[in-house]
Parts: C-alpha cells; structure tokens; sequence
C-alpha cells in the first residue's frame, strides 16, 4: 500500500507534535510512520513519562516532558490527553502555541469552543463521530483489527475523515 504523502514546507518536513502518549497517543505516532511518507524526525512527543519511549527513541523519535516547548515548536499538534488532565496542559500551554500551528484535538469530551478559551488559539479541529443505528459498520470494523490494520482500509479512512460532510 502506498503511504500517504504530506505536504512539505520550506524546512523539509511537516513538523508533528503529539502531546500525551499513552495508548491513544502511541499508536498515532506509529500510524503516522506506518502509514504516510513522514519520518520520525519530524515527529516530537511530550509526555509525563518520556522514559517509557524507549521504543519510540530508539526510531528516532524525540520524546520529552516539556508542553510547552512541543507547543511552541510544530506546525500540528495532536492534543492526546486525558480530559482530566486538559486543565494542567492548557495552563502550561495557554499563549505559547505558534500562531500557525493547526490543533487536532483527541480529547472528544471537550467542545471545540473550550479548547479555542483554554488553549487561546482558534486553529483546533476536532473529530466529529455520526453514527447510523442500522449501518454496515460492525462488518466494516470487523473487531479485532488493531489501529493500524483498519487505516489501511480505504472505507474505513472514508467514513472516519474529520473532513467530509456531515451525514443527512
């Protein structure tokens, strides 16, 4: 399968961020390296337990306990906390992410609006989950696929992009 091609910018790589790396966190980082052309120099973790990445660093990953020098530094953060702990990390990011870093925020228990007045930044996007009563998905998921398995599935990218319009 072909890796998904991310645009370039004038440093040569599109710098990602990801903020908390427990489960959630982890298996982003190792889908955006399975799964499109990024390498893991332009990926950057900061976590409470960055002794815990070994794996990680050993790829080539930076990984570190300091939000606010992850905030400060990358064009995307992911935002993969705990929505308990969203008050400390908007408190120790709150006016020092780059004005034009775009924020994905994995922490769904929060509303948009929230996080643009805790984060002071209005670049967030969030993922927005619609799901039909009576649909095909059970097959579609097919239980048991890890994370990875099921991006590589084409509908499954499809009916998961943040991007597409809402159902009717």
């Amino acid at each position: 399968m072909a890796k998904y091609q991310i645009l370039k910018f004038n440093r040569g790589c599109l710098r990602i961020g990801v903020l908390g790396c427990g489960h959630f966190g982890k298996q982003l980082v190792l889908s955006l390296l399975q799964l499109t052309d990024l390498t893991a120099t332009c990926i950057t973790v900061s976590t409470r337990r960055p002794e815990k990445l070994s794996d990680l660093s050993d790829l080539g990953i930076k990984c570190f306990y300091d939000n606010k020098r992850l905030a400060a530094s990358v064009d995307v953060m992911f935002l993969c906390c705990l929505p308990s702990h969203l008050s400390a990390v908007s408190s120790q990011i709150h006016g020092c992410i780059a004005e034009s870093c775009i924020v994905y925020s994995l922490v769904t228990a929060v509303p948009a609006a929230r996080l643009k007045n805790l984060l002071a930044h209005s670049s967030i996007v969030r993922p927005h989950y619609f799901f039909h009563t009576k649909s095909a998905w059970p097959k579609l998921w097919r239980s048991g696929r890890t994370p990875v398995e099921a991006l590589k599935v084409q509908e499954i990218i499809e009916v998961t992009s943040p991007f597409k319009k809402a159902c009717k």
